[in-house]
């Protein structure tokens, strides 16, 4: 059973958080790969999980912290154990830029979008700071008309604490347990290339590897076929650019769409509404 113990979610996205309890009977139905646009911090409670991030898979013990920065594709899996409790909270750093400034905060996003070194903060380190505090602040927080208010104020000091912790190198740096090169030469060939048209034959072409290879490893690991990754990729970085204010039509050619009705229905089938949709107000 999938228990919400509390939770808040925001029309927008912006900000939300839950804390979750899944038994074993519901495990599969959130393994699956997913990624979204904000910035994830989740914080194990109860159960082991190997997490999935991009091609590469950390150890998540309990009351270890793992950070994933947007875009990312990630997925899960329980280890030994019939429960698993966490505690999950998103949050766009864009929302909370000015207000960081404006209170004389500096926070390097960098240090949590190109780390991956630092990716799990380990349970030692995360009950010698304020961190874990922070977190389960964060997720009592109660539904009320301050409630947006209270959570931004929480979420800057949870990043405070983080950026404190990464910086000032006060962990050592928790290693994957699995890296999967090709995959990874696969995801880095995207990544780089993502604002092109991209298909098989000219990745497989590229980094000289088969595609019968690249196609196997990559599902088998990724949990997703190669052509849906790119697929979630480039309408990602779509709705990224028409939230800045990129007109529509444009932002199909800047991510690679040489027809806009793929585009369009790619962008619905992804995000579940039209490009127009993500505008900004």
């Amino acid at each position: 059973m999938n228990k919400i113990i509390n939770g808040h979610n925001e029309a927008k996205d912006d900000f939300l958080f839950h804390h979750t309890k899944t038994t074993d009977k519901d495990i599969n139905a959130i393994s699956k790969p997913e990624t979204h646009s904000q910035f994830e911090v989740l914080y194990l409670i109860k159960g082991e999980i190997e997490y999935t991030i991009e091609g590469v898979v950390y150890s998540v013990k309990e009351n270890d912290v793992i950070i994933v920065p947007p875009n990312e594709i990630h997925s899960l899996k329980v280890k030994n154990s019939l429960e698993y409790e966490r505690i999950v909270i998103l949050f766009n750093f864009s929302s909370i830029k000015s207000m960081l400034k404006s209170a004389n905060i500096f926070i390097d996003k960098e240090v949590f979008t190109n780390n991956n070194s630092y990716r799990v903060i380990p349970k030692e380190i995360v009950e010698k700071s304020n961190l874990k505090n922070v977190i389960f602040e964060t997720a009592n927080l109660k539904d009320n008309p301050l409630i947006r208010v209270n959570l931004i104020s929480h979420i800057m000091q949870l990043l405070c604490e983080l950026h404190s912790i990464i910086t000032l190198k006060s962990v050592t740096p928790v290693m994957p347990i699995n890296v999967n090169s090709i995959v990874k030469s696969v995801i880095s060939y995207i990544n780089s290339n993502i604002t092109k048209p991209l298909n098989l034959d000219t990745i497989a072409k590229d980094l000289g590897v088969s595609k019968s290879t690249i196609c196997h490893q990559f599902s088998s690991f990724m949990k997703i076929s190669i052509n849906k990754y790119i697929t979630i990729k480039k309408i990602y970085l779509a709705k990224s650019l028409i939230k800045k204010g990129m007109p529509i039509t444009e932002v199909s050619l800047a991510v690679g769409y040489q027809q806009y009705a793929t585009f369009y229905l790619n962008y619905c089938k992804i995000l579940g509404h039209s490009p127009s949709t993500s505008k900004p107000q």
